[in-house]
């Protein structure tokens, strides 16, 4: 697990560092659901819309916001589609 948290913060590292900023034109900022999304993703490879209301009691509609907003930032990115549609790292 230790190793899953340091990749997690390079990669928090890196899409704040000013380099991204740059090309993405502006920081990433993620909220404290979204860190344990990719902590999660780190841990298991991918998530599911149903993993994330099963773990945090949340809506599918909800979960589906977290996971699009993490998307547009291209934080992580869609793979699959319909019921198969996992989200991966970007």
């Amino acid at each position: 697990m230790e190793i899953s948290l340091s990749r997690v913060k390079e990669r928090v590292l890196r899409l704040s560092s000013d380099e991204h900023r740059k090309v993405a034109g502006g920081q990433v900022a993620l909220t404290g659901q979204q860190m344990k999304i990719i902590e999660y993703i780190h841990a298991h490879g991918s998530v599911k819309s149903g993993d994330l209301m099963r773990l945090y009691g949340i809506s599918r509609q909800a979960a589906g916001k977290e996971l699009m907003q993490m998307v547009e930032n291209n934080v992580i990115r869609v793979d699959g589609k319909g019921r198969a549609t996992r989200y991966v790292m970007a």
